[in-house]
């Protein structure tokens, strides 16, 4: 029997093969057949004397008993070939064993099948597991660091953030340049200074070592407590980036760097850094151009905006992760952070510029006063108030006896 398209055999994906042959496969795994030969035969005897016939699919896997039925008989028939009236025919066989290949290079299939599907996260969808996230926002104006804080607290308890629920609680490593009372307080505020798990490293203190050395030390530590995040605040800190050389797109390179090692243990690297002035959409905010952004796997980029209150926050985003939403707006509550619809974003701002020029009770101003002080006075956003009891509306509504408001304290 002569195999369709039967050649010298080329060395295997992986490892070493004796000499033998090569053929299209027939079996029913390659739904588009088998076009770059993949299956490997040899006829050998072992060293008890016993013949074997080795056969072997690269490409689909597809088992002896796959590929003999393919053909029209079973695998004990390979051993009775002349009785059934077939005749092996085979091409030149190889002269010499095959090489191994160097392991370093593995087939994509093999590649897939060690992967497990789907996207582990620490934080569903703004942390993905073994990824390099960068958070950025203008200094002081942000929220950012507020926010990142609040992430810290969710990832060590285990408690839900913003609807997502997490998975398990896990350490966290928190590298900040802040010290003493601003440190303490931040810590405080966060309900951080609590927690066990909650590691951290100030800034004078890496100096013991330089950057690369301190990110191998962090990955080695966050090894041992089980850390699931590694939060850096901020990268041009700690990494001795200071002023315009924030801008330079090699310096910013070559700061981000150790922190892929983090990434590649497992672990989330959160990398807090500044913002352009000038700022933009999610990749033009990061300093050191958009070839910074192309280093991080995904970008958090955190501002304020003028059409919403003053607890509202917009993240932009831009990365390799669907789930995580290009454009959300967060607001800071006594609960904690929450997402909300934009226009329920702009009716708190409207909420708030009522309340702002509204005279405590027992004084009050008409609608037309109100409306005077307030630009672009949102009749909703007032009946809203006035029904969850936040302002008084007193009077008829009618000629002679008009509406009046007044904040209740």
């Amino acid at each position: 029997m002569r195999a369709p398209g039967a050649r010298r055999a080329r060395p295997p994906s992986k490892r070493r093969r004796p000499a033998g042959w090569r053929a299209h496969c027939p079996g029913p795994r390659h739904l588009r057949g088998d076009r770059d030969p993949s299956l490997d035969w040899d006829d050998v005897v072992d060293a008890q004397g016993q013949r074997k016939i080795l056969l072997l699919c690269r490409s689909a896997g597809c088992t002896a008993g796959e590929i003999t039925a393919a053909l029209g008989f079973t695998e004990r028939d390979l051993f009775d070939a002349e009785e059934l009236g077939f005749e092996f025919v085979y091409d030149e066989p190889l002269d010499e064993p095959l090489e191994d290949l160097d392991p370093l290079f593995v087939p994509a299939r093999e590649r897939l099948a060690s992967l497990v599907g789907g996207q582990a996260w620490i934080l569903r969808p703004w942390l993905p597991s073994g990824a390099l996230v960068l958070l950025t926002g203008k200094v002081k104006q942000a929220g950012k660091t507020t926010w990142a804080y609040a992430m810290i607290r969710a990832v060590a308890t285990g408690s839900p953030f913003m609807g997502e629920p997490v998975d398990e609680a896990r350490a966290v490593v928190l590298l900040t340049e802040m010290h003493g009372e601003a440190l303490r307080l931040a810590l405080v505020r966060a309900a951080l200074d609590d927690l066990e798990n909650v590691y951290t490293v100030t800034l004078a203190e890496s100096r013991v070592a330089k950057w690369p050395q301190l990110i191998e030390r962090t990955a080695a530590f966050g090894r041992l407590v089980n850390a699931g995040l590694v939060v850096v605040d901020t990268v041009g800190a700690f990494a001795g980036i200071h002023g315009e050389a924030e801008n330079d797109a090699g310096a910013m390179q070559d700061a981000l760097r150790p922190l892929q090692l983090l990434a590649n243990e497992g672990m989330t690297a959160l990398g807090i850094v500044q913002a352009r002035k000038a700022g933009g959409t999610a990749t033009d905010v990061v300093r050191g151009s958009s070839a910074v952004a192309g280093a991080a796997d995904l970008i958090l980029a955190v501002r304020r905006d003028p059409r919403y209150d003053s607890e509202s926050r917009v993240v932009e985003s831009l990365g390799r992760f669907d789930e995580t939403p290009a454009f959300a707006i967060i607001t800071l509550t006594d609960e904690g952070y929450v997402r909300v619809r934009e226009d329920d974003a702009a009716r708190r701002k409207a909420e708030d510029a009522i309340l702002a020029a509204l005279p405590l009770l027992p004084e009050t101003v008409s609608r037309q006063e109100l409306q005077n002080r307030v630009h672009a006075l949102d009749p909703e956003a007032l009946d809203e108030l006035v029904a969850i009891g936040r302002v008084e509306r007193l009077g008829r509504g009618v000629k002679g006896d008009g509406f009046r408001y007044g904040r209740k304290r």
